[in-house]
Formats: structure tokens, C-alpha cells, sequence
């Protein structure tokens, strides 16, 4: 139950840093289909890391919790731009 509270505090951190765009600059100049195949390939990376150091499952889950918030935060992004008519 305690993970599940920790994780969910996790989660409303990742998006305030998403919505706030505190997240590294590579991230926020890719497209969003580029941000994505990224994303998975970080996933993917931390769990072979995760299962090669015997570290558990909460490395990969809190990989994947970043990783949707970052590709959710630029897909709104992009709708919102489309939205307003602009150029995507």
C-alpha cells in the first residue's frame, strides 16, 4: 500500500516537472514520435538493468511513470499547437 502512495506522490511530481518544463532540452526540441521511440528505448534499458543487478521492479515503473508523463506532456503540446491552427 505504501508503494502505491509513494508512487502516486512520484507521478504528480513528473508532471509538475513536465508541465513546468523542467526536463532536459534533448526532450523538449524532439518531435513527438522521436520522444517516444526514446522513451520505450529507456524503458527497455532499465529493465535489462533491473534484471541484470537484481534491483526489483521499481526502477523500471518509476522509468515508465517519467517516460509516459514526458511523451503525454509533448503530445499535449501538439494538439494544443494544432488546436490554435499553427503549424505542427
Amino acid at each position: 500500500m505504501s508503494y502505491m502512495v509513494l508512487f502516486g506522490l512520484y507521478f504528480i511530481v513528473c508532471q509538475i516537472i513536465v508541465t513546468k518544463k523542467w526536463f532536459p532540452a534533448f526532450l523538449r526540441r524532439q518531435n513527438a514520435s522521436g520522444t517516444t521511440l526514446q522513451q520505450m528505448g529507456l524503458i527497455a534499458l532499465s529493465i535489462v538493468v533491473s534484471t541484470l543487478a537484481h534491483l526489483g521492479w521499481e526502477l523500471p515503473v518509476m522509468v515508465t511513470v517519467f517516460g509516459a508523463s514526458v511523451i503525454a506532456g509533448k503530445y499535449r503540446d501538439v494538439f494544443e499547437k494544432m488546436e490554435k491552427g499553427q503549424k505542427v
